[in-house]
């Protein structure tokens, strides 16, 4: 009773073929300048593996303290294959721009280890404190064949060939208190953090990235009512960049459109705060209204330069990222569980926020600001005979950048279910977007320079058969360890939509 022990398998993965077509054309008066066809097809999978232990240990003096030990494992392998062919040429030589392939082998592999103590000291008076190391190894191998003009033979490009690790190691250790009162509790720590990072960007000619630490604090004060309370919270938290954020290669596989990491980023350390209500009767709500600031937000910036491409002066869109400036979020989310009937259930949520930004890039000050958000609907109907009618409903607003913004997207979806064999075996039906073959997704960016526009059109229509099957029979239900590892410090980012469509 005292002992508990836990793990977890997590298998994934995916295998696209891609097909694209695009053109470009540049003008002046009326008459094309230059001008091509690239038609693009690819071929990418994605696996991933993720491994957990967990091993909990209880006290006979109290429930409240537990001792946990954690470990898990994520192994994420990712392979892209791109052949690049150029045709309906308008002053774009073959001998200057050759058809080309583009190949990539890239992954992570992550340690993490763990270690929770949590208490009571007193009937109001609780503590926790652990400790945390998550070792990351990001690792890519990638090579640009152009096709030699004469002997139509494709060589390595050395000037597009990357191979890059990069070592990040975090070490944490974290104490907090609690008070529990009969109407009020509060909540009150200190996390404070280690960043050591080792890069080895061979293309770049860098071996090493800037370390650094971080002390995070956290507060939290929350009022009970008979069926609902009110929680009013500060916290900070890390978004460590990515490593195509930090990744130096410059990506010149489209000439006219630059891309290329920093290096020297720094974490951008965002302080929130939040004021929550949540009621828990019959069909439960919560509201919450946030603000968020960040003084260091990584941006993903753009601009015009000039440079010698294949032995001539061209302007290029040269596109990067940089620590710049404020990022101010105001948020209002709203979630709900509805039961209509026993057989009639409703869930709505979602969330708004205004976003201001402001920073200085290329000796030029840049404000932007606007609105995202996003809204998800959920429909399910159960009849007595084991079918089962859903329908799913979602909006994406556009993203708000330092320099432009991106457009919203919407999706819906259909499901149509059958139990059979005593509920053991599922069949679902789904039917994804049935009213929309194609997605369409644009973006602009704005600078002191230049305005640029982008559009991108991808399949959105598809069908689905979804098999799930229960088989043997729990006596009771599965108890889970209190503690566990959640790794989600490291911001998202990738490349311009403008650069290579």
């Amino acid at each position: 009773t005292l002992n508990l022990l836990t793990a977890s398998i997590d298998l994934f993965g995916n295998n696209q073929d891609q097909n694209g077509l695009s053109t470009s054309n540049m003008a002046s008066m009326g008459i094309s300048q230059q001008a091509y066809t690239l038609q693009n097809i690819g071929n990418g999978s994605f696996t991933g593996f993720d491994g957990a232990l967990n091993y909990q240990l209880g006290f006979k003096k109290s429930k409240d303290q537990l001792l946990t030990f954690s470990y898990k494992y994520s192994y994420s392998p990712n392979k892209q294959f791109n052949d690049n062919k150029f045709s309906d040429r308008v002053n774009y030589l073959e001998g200057t721009f050759p058809d080309y392939r583009q190949y990539v082998n890239a992954g992570n592999k992550d340690h993490t280890i763990q270690v929770d103590y949590a208490s009571p000291l007193t009937k109001q008076v609780s503590i926790e404190a652990g400790a945390k190391a998550i070792l990351r190894n990001n690792y890519s191998n990638f090579h640009v064949d152009d096709r030699d003009s004469t002997t139509q033979q494709y060589l390595t490009n050395t000037a597009q060939t990357n191979d890059f690790n990069y070592h990040q190691d975090i070490y944490s250790v974290y104490n907090s208190y609690q008070l529990k009162l009969e109407k009020w509790t509060g909540k009150a720590g200190l996390r404070l953090e280690y960043t050591s990072i080792s890069a080895d960007f061979t293309s770049a000619g860098v071996k090493t990235a800037p370390s650094y630490n971080n002390l995070i604090p956290s507060v939290s004060i929350q009022r009970n009512f008979k069926s609902s309370s009110l929680n009013f919270g500060f916290t900070q938290r890390i978004q460590r960049p990515g490593i195509f954020q930090l990744n130096p290669f410059v990506d010149r596989s489209n000439p006219t459109f630059v891309n290329t990491g920093n290096p020297a980023l720094k974490p951008e350390l965002d302080n929130t705060f939040e004021l929550t209500y949540s009621n828990f009767s019959k069909n439960a709500i919560n509201i919450g209204l946030s603000y968020a600031f960040s003084n260091n937000s990584i941006q993903n910036v753009s601009s015009l330069r000039q440079e010698n491409v294949n032995g001539k002066i061209d302007t290029i869109t040269y596109t990067t990222f940089q620590n710049l400036g404020a990022n101010k979020t105001l948020g209002l989310n709203v979630n709900t569980n509805m039961s209509i009937t026993k057989k009639f259930t409703l869930s709505l949520n979602g969330q708004v926020d205004h976003i201001w930004l402001s920073g200085t890039f290329n000796d030029k000050m840049y404000r932007n600001d606007g609105f995202t958000g996003n809204a998800f609907g959920n429909l399910r109907y159960k009849f007595d005979n084991g079918f089962g009618l859903g329908f799913n409903a979602g909006f994406f607003s556009g993203n708000v950048n330092l320099q432009g913004s991106s457009s919203a997207f919407l999706f819906n979806q259909y499901l149509l279910s059958k139990e059979f064999f005593s509920k053991k075996l599922t069949l679902v039906l789904v039917a994804n977007n049935p009213y929309s073959k194609f997605n369409i997704f644009r973006s602009t960016t704005n600078s002191a320079d230049f305005y640029q526009s982008s559009f991108n059109q991808n399949y959105y229509r598809s069908f689905a058969v979804r098999v799930n099957f229960r088989f043997g029979k729990l006596n009771s239900q599965i108890k889970k360890n209190q503690h566990g590892i959640n790794n989600d410090d490291t911001k998202g980012g990738g490349k311009s939509s403008g650069g290579n469509q």
